[in-house]
Formats: C-alpha cells, sequence, structure tokens
C-alpha cells in the first residue's frame, strides 16, 4: 500500500506543526503518536521544516514501514 505523502509545512495547522494533532487525519494525539517523517517547507529563507507525528491508525496505513505490536511482518 503506498501512503499519502506528507502535507508540505505551510498547510499545517498550528496543532499539527507543534505535534498535538495527526498530520493526516487532526485527530488529537493523546497517547500512541507515531513520528511519521518530516514536512518540509520555506518561506524565503526561512525553513519551516518539522517533524510530524500520525495516530497509530494512520501510521498503519500512511507509513509503510510502520509495524505496530502485535502485528506480523
Amino acid at each position: 500500500m503506498t501512503g499519502l505523502p506528507i502535507p508540505a509545512a505551510d498547510r499545517l495547522t498550528r496543532r499539527q506543526r507543534q505535534g498535538w494533532d495527526c498530520v493526516w487525519c487532526g485527530t488529537s494525539l493523546w497517547s500512541g503518536a507515531v513520528l511519521a517523517g518530516r514536512a518540509e517547507g520555506s518561506v524565503g529563507a526561512v525553513d519551516l521544516s518539522i517533524d510530524v507525528y500520525a495516530c497509530p491508525r494512520c501510521a498503519r496505513l500512511h507509513i509503510p514501514q510502520h509495524v505496530t505490536q502485535g502485528d506480523s511482518k
């Protein structure tokens, strides 16, 4: 399965940039957040790139190498 690309940094909400919401579905990340990767972007010479996080469900769907506890390889 091919996952969705990580949105550009300038397209994220404040809560997604802060790691409070899933980068793909916007669900609040109370527990079980998974590093989804890095959202890239810039405004002029200012680098906006930032690490972003996903909920466990989106991580299984959109991060190819992600295997949750209990899943078999």
